[in-house]
């Protein structure tokens, strides 16, 4: 994700043959509620699959933690499955509104810390927890405005519920999860809330799409105590109502898959029976046609065994005869007769008679 404005810079003088080798980043831990990612799912969960990018607004605790408390997600001027991006001034109007705080509600102690834009915060839904080339480059111009190289980037996937708290852009797949609460004695909590309402008054002024959603984190229920909207509730809503009409239509759906299931069964089973009735009908004619040829074989091998004894007394008749008979005449006349004998076991065979 990137935005516009104030984290491009232009360099200046001819670049040197060899870089010298980067110093050690230095690292802090950083601490970010729970709350506030919860807040963070329930206002981009029902974009689906669109990224959406936003800021952080913390401070640096006892410890040196950076501490992320409350945030807001401006208009997207480009929103992406993959890709997001919002105007660059956000990050100045954030930063003049946690100003105001720190001078509206004085600390009275050195203990109690200044407001400042600390980090960012971008979804990436359904894509798991990382830093993108973009990431890396947006979360390294963010730590070289910074004067003390403090700052933090969250990570969201509102669709798998999951979070990802990056310390550093060097290790882009090292991350840890938000939890537990912010502890605030009650003049931190009141620059905190001064700058929620003066956030409000920001989106009074440039409209509720200029500035869709504010972050309250675990001041939610003193800022909305103070007159003010609940994003959260709302967008919880909002999310419930289109769960419930994505559970309606996929109800819808199943019912009708399973009907085109039912039907499709009893294609299935009518098809099946069909193929059964075509091969019983088939092995039915096959036996047919075997037991015909059979008859026909048998019928045929008597015939050519009536035909050949024939013959054989026919040829033993003639032989008789022409033993018999001094002329040659009467041979002549078996052998005709012979032929009409023939004649008739042709027909009978199904043959023409043969040409003589």
């Amino acid at each position: 994700m990137s935005w516009l404005g104030g984290n491009k810079r232009k360099t200046r003088g001819k670049r040197a043959a060899s870089l010298a080798p980067k110093p050690k980043r230095k690292v802090s831990e950083a601490v970010v509620p729970l709350s506030l990612v919860e807040q963070a799912e329930a206002f981009t969960a029902p974009r689906g699959h669109m990224e959406m990018g936003g800021l952080m607004i913390g401070h640096v605790d006892e410890q040196g933690r950076n501490v992320c408390a409350v945030g807001i997600f401006p208009e997207q001027i480009q929103d992406t499955p993959s890709y997001c991006e919002f105007d660059g001034k956000w990050m100045a109007i954030c930063a003049a509104a946690a100003d105001y705080a720190n001078t509206q509600i004085e600390g009275g102690a050195e203990d109690t810390p200044n407001l400042r834009v600390i980090g960012w915060i971008h979804t990436h839904p359904g894509l798991g927890l990382f830093l993108s080339g973009i990431d890396i480059k947006t979360y390294e111009d963010n730590l070289n405005m910074t004067m003390d190289g403090r700052f933090v980037a969250v990570v969201v996937d509102p669709l798998e519920g999951d979070n990802g708290v990056f310390v550093s852009p060097d290790e882009p797949h090292s991350y840890s999860s938000a939890s537990g609460a912010v502890s605030m004695d009650d003049k931190l909590k009141a620059r905190y809330l001064a700058f929620l309402q003066r956030m409000e008054e920001v989106r009074e002024s440039q409209g509720k799409d200029a500035l869709p959603f504010i972050l309250c984190g675990d001041l939610r229920m003193e800022h909305v105590s103070n007159g003010n909207a609940d994003d959260f509730l709302e967008s919880y809503l909002k999310s419930i109502h289109k769960i419930r009409k994505e559970l309606k239509i996929r109800m819808e759906n199943s019912k009708r898959d399973a009907l085109r299931l039912d039907e499709l069964g009893g294609r299935v089973v009518q098809t099946d029976n069909s193929v059964r009735a075509l091969q019983d009908e088939t092995l039915s004619r096959n036996r047919k046609i075997n037991a015909r040829l059979d008859k026909m074989e048998r019928k045929f091998a008597d015939s050519i065994k009536s035909l050949t004894e024939m013959f054989e007394a026919k040829i033993s008749e003639m032989e008789e005869r022409l033993g018999n008979s001094p002329e040659g005449n009467d041979a002549e006349d078996g052998v005709a007769s012979a032929k009409i004998d023939l004649t008739v076991h042709f027909k009978a065979l199904g043959c023409s008679e043969a040409e003589g």
